[in-house]
């Protein structure tokens, strides 16, 4: 039979054989849908009547993301939200073989890094957002010397960090098979140096 919807008339309908009534949806009168072989109703997102979408065989309704109605994605064969970064909508990604979440670094999204074959967030370093490194096939965090960023450096098979010397930063010496500091001599920075099979 024929049913008033929004103060109209409107009429049955077959949905996956059989008839189905048609829903008022922001006023409006919505016919249902078909979503993986069963009949869904249309919702309301944001005050706007969305359809349910099918992700991974499921269907899954789109939701609201920074005032916007954002469809849900499939990351790594696994239906996953929209998230909000910094008042943005970005999208999950897949970082060794798994779905990270962006993150904010420095008021700005920075996507995680893979490093030494494990995902690694950026860091905030002399107030700009730097990458790890790897050091040593381990990864290594930049360090600040002197108001600049510098990488760690390996030293005898070891990461060693750069260090101040006279105001400036010098990177560590090898001598004699040992990791020696750079050295103030006559107010100037030298490095030490061998003698004799001695430093």
């Amino acid at each position: 039979c024929v049913q008033v919807c929004a103060g109209v008339c409107r009429c049955v309908q077959e949905c996956a054989g059989v008839c189905r009534c048609v829903r008022e949806c922001a006023g409006v009168c919505r016919c249902v849908q078909v979503c993986a072989g069963v009949c869904r109703c249309v919702q309301e997102c944001a005050g706007v009547c969305r359809c349910v979408r099918e992700c991974a065989g499921v269907c899954r309704c789109v939701q609201v993301c920074a005032g916007v109605c954002r469809c849900v994605q499939e990351c790594a064969g696994v239906c996953r939200c929209v998230r909000e970064c910094a008042g943005v909508c970005r999208c999950v990604q897949v970082c060794a073989g798994v779905c990270r979440c962006v993150q904010e670094c420095a008021g700005v999204c920075r996507c995680v890094r893979e490093c030494a074959g494990v995902c690694r967030c950026v860091q905030v370093c002399a107030g700009v957002c730097r990458c790890v490194q790897e050091c040593a096939g381990v990864c290594r965090c930049v360090r600040e010397c002197a108001g600049v960023c510098r990488c760690v450096q390996v030293c005898a098979g070891v990461c060693r960090c750069v260090q101040e010397c006279a105001g400036v930063c010098r990177c560590v010496r090898e001598c004699a098979g040992v990791c020696r500091c750079v050295q103030v001599c006559a107010g100037v920075c030298r490095c030490v140096q061998e003698c004799a099979g001695v430093c």
